[in-house]
C-alpha cells in the first residue's frame, strides 16, 4: 500500500530510525518504491531473498543505487567469495557484518538458546540448528574479515596490505554512514591490523596507536 508506505518512512525520518530491507521476496519494482520512499538498505544482502536473471528482486532494486547501502555477510559461508567480489564490483557501498548469533565462539559441539524453542551450536565456522541448517554467523566481525581478506588476497595475488587498505573502510565507516552517523568518531577508536604470512590479518584494537595499518 503506498500510503502505508509513505506514512512508515514519513514517520521513520521524524524519529530518526533507518530502514533497511532485508530477507524479502519482494519483487524489483515493490523494492525500488521502498528505496524511492526512504529505505535505505538491504540487510544481509544475497540471503533469504529471491534473484533471478529474469526476476532480480530486491537486489534487482539496490543494486547501483548510490542511496542504497548493501549488508554482506563476510564470513565466506553466507555469501560465496565470488559473489562478494561480484557484489563489490557492482555497488559502492557495502557494509561488512558478521551476523554473529548466541552460538558465536563458543565451545564447538555445545548447545545454546536462540529464541523460545530453537536450540543452536558452533561449528568451526557458522552456528547450525540440530538438523544442520544455517542460523547464523558463527565467527567475530574481525575473524572474518581478516580471513576473508586473506583468501582474497591470495586468489586476486595482491598484497594483504593493499587489499586491506582498498577495502577495510567496509568494516568501519561504510556501516556508521549507513546509520547516519559521522565517521569521524573512529579517530578515537583506532585499530591495529597485524599483518602476518602466517596469522593473516588479524584486529587489535589499541586506541593509542597512532598507526592504522602496520605490516610484518
Amino acid at each position: 500500500d503506498p500510503g502505508t508506505l509513505r506514512g512508515l518512512t514519513r514517520w521513520c525520518r521524524a524519529k530518526k530510525v533507518v530502514l533497511s530491507a532485508g530477507h524479502s521476496r519482494a519483487t524489483q519494482e515493490q523494492a525500488e518504491k521502498a528505496f524511492d520512499s526512504g529505505f535505505t538498505g538491504v540487510t544481509h544482502a544475497w540471503n533469504a531473498m529471491n534473484f533471478h536473471q529474469r526476476a532480480p528482486g530486491l537486489l534487482g532494486g539496490a543494486l547501483g543505487r548510490k542511496d542504497v547501502y548493501l549488508e554482506l555477510i563476510i564470513d565466506q559461508a553466507h555469501v560465496h567469495r565470488t559473489v562478494l567480489r561480484w557484489t563489490r564490483s557492482l555497488h559502492s557501498r557495502c557494509c561488512f557484518v558478521s551476523d554473529c548469533v548466541p552460538a558465536a565462539q563458543t565451545r564447538e559441539g555445545t548447545w545454546h538458546s536462540f529464541g523460545e524453542n530453537l536450540q543452536i551450536r558452533f561449528d568451526g565456522q557458522v552456528c547450525r540448528l540440530s538438523e544442520g541448517a544455517l542460523a547464523g554467523g558463527g565467527r567475530l566481525l574481525g575473524q572474518s574479515y581478516g580471513q576473508w581478506l586473506q583468501d582474497e588476497a591470495r586468489d586476486l595475488q595482491v598484497p594483504l596490505e593493499r587489499l586491506l587498505r582498498q577495502t577495510v573502510s567496509a568494516l568501519t565507516r561504510e556501516p556508521l554512514r549507513a546509520l547516519g552517523l559521522s565517521p569521524a568518531v573512529l579517530r578515537k577508536r583506532r585499530v591495529f591490523w597485524e599483518i602476518s604470512r602466517s596469522a593473516g590479518a588479524v584486529p587489535r584494537p589499541i586506541p593509542e596507536l597512532t598507526r592504522s595499518v602496520h605490516a610484518r
